[in-house]
């Protein structure tokens, strides 16, 4: 006779659900999200009108810098807002002051993990791909656990043992629809503005500025519902991982 655990463990929600509820939370709740959106879209317009007008390596420097950190910001500040919306206890704190408070810690964490993850592709390539999973879920560890530094790498790693594959089939769906919706969304303004530049905002001034403005704004909207969608998953990775001290089956 087999005496399994009482409670049944929580299953991982499927891809195009997941896909749908972000959505979802990202619209039901554009108040808390509008303004974190705003903020890295005018950080973005602002330096990228300067490396514009200026085309000197020091504002690209300095714009490539500010924009790493405003997505640094951004993701504590939306990994925060899930945390809370998943546990229904409503804005519990300001969480644009939060994030900031938590930049300097998780902007130190995301250079280690660089830097390793650096290491790790220039000896092995394959061992840089694995901890690069491995090491996803980390900074949102950071915003919403009292983690930090190597404990929040380690955390993340937990999370995501043994199911890294698990993990890229979710980015891959993400990124393949995500994606194509956002093409959908870009290609006929691109087409009117005559241009298919890559640079969101600079290579279009040359052309429309109305056309980068657009684009640049999609893009700041997907990069946001893409930190929804990986924070709801970095929540339902934490709660299906199946306890350390979790009760053994017992055979008779």
């Amino acid at each position: 006779m087999e005496v399994a655990n009482a409670a049944t463990a929580p299953k991982l929600p499927g891809s195009w659900e997941l896909f749908k509820s972000s959505w979802q939370t990202l619209l039901n709740n554009r108040n808390l999200f509008a303004w974190p959106i705003v903020i890295v879209f005018l950080i973005d317009f602002v330096f990228g009108i300067a490396e514009y007008f200026t085309a000197s390596p020091a504002m690209m420097l300095a714009s490539w810098l500010v924009g790493k950190l405003a997505e640094i910001w951004v993701l504590v500040v939306i990994a925060k807002i899930i945390k809370d919306l998943h546990s229904k206890t409503g804005a519990t704190t300001n969480y644009m002051q939060a994030a900031l408070a938590l930049l300097p810690v998780a902007t130190v964490t995301a250079v280690i993990m660089g830097l390793l993850n650096g290491l790790l592709y220039f000896a092995l390539i394959v061992p840089g791909i694995i901890f690069s999973f491995y090491w996803a879920f980390t900074l949102f560890a950071l915003a919403v656990t009292d983690k930090k530094y190597k404990a929040a790498m380690n955390y993340s790693k937990y999370l995501v043992k043994g199911r890294a594959a698990v993990l890229f089939g979710y980015m891959l769906f993400f990124a393949i629809v995500g994606g194509l919706i956002a093409l959908l969304l870009v290609a006929p303004v691109l087409l009117i503005a005559g241009t298919f530049e890559q640079n969101l905002l600079v290579e279009y001034l040359n052309n429309n500025l109305a056309a980068g403005v657009y684009v640049l704004a999609i893009a700041e909207i997907f990069t946001a519902f893409g930190l929804i969608y990986t924070a709801k998953l970095y929540l339902a990775f934490e709660e299906t991982k199946p306890a350390v001290t979790a009760t053994p089956v017992v055979k008779v």
